[in-house]
């Protein structure tokens, strides 16, 4: 049976020594991130990261992280990002929520 990955726009997920879990992105998906369990990504082991802290959004290809209002803030490469931005994700980029960096991996 042949699976049809043709909509996957890339992957988002935590890459570390301890670490490596990836979400698949599909184009025009909103994915939930927080620490509640209902989120689609959700380091719960992380006491900093807000129940609802923000969201990856793919719309025509293209991968935003929309920001929500959170107690501790999100970083984008080491950069604050205020509520209620969206910001555009490249290959290779780092959202830090808590103390969890997330990295974002564009399909290839």
């Amino acid at each position: 049976m042949a699976y049809d990955n043709s909509d996957v726009i890339g992957f988002i997920g935590r890459v570390d020594k301890e670490h490596t879990i990836m979400k698949v992105i599909r184009n025009n998906q909103v994915l939930s991130v927080g620490r509640h369990c209902t989120n689609d990504i959700s380091p719960q082991d992380d006491k900093k990261i807000s129940r609802g802290h923000g969201s990856v959004e793919a719309q025509d290809r293209r991968v935003m992280w929309r920001v929500a209002k959170s107690k501790n803030g999100t970083f984008i490469n080491g950069r604050l990002v205020d509520y209620p931005h969206m910001v555009m994700l490249w290959d290779g980029d780092t959202i830090t929520i808590g103390d969890t960096p997330l990295t974002y991996m564009e399909r290839r």
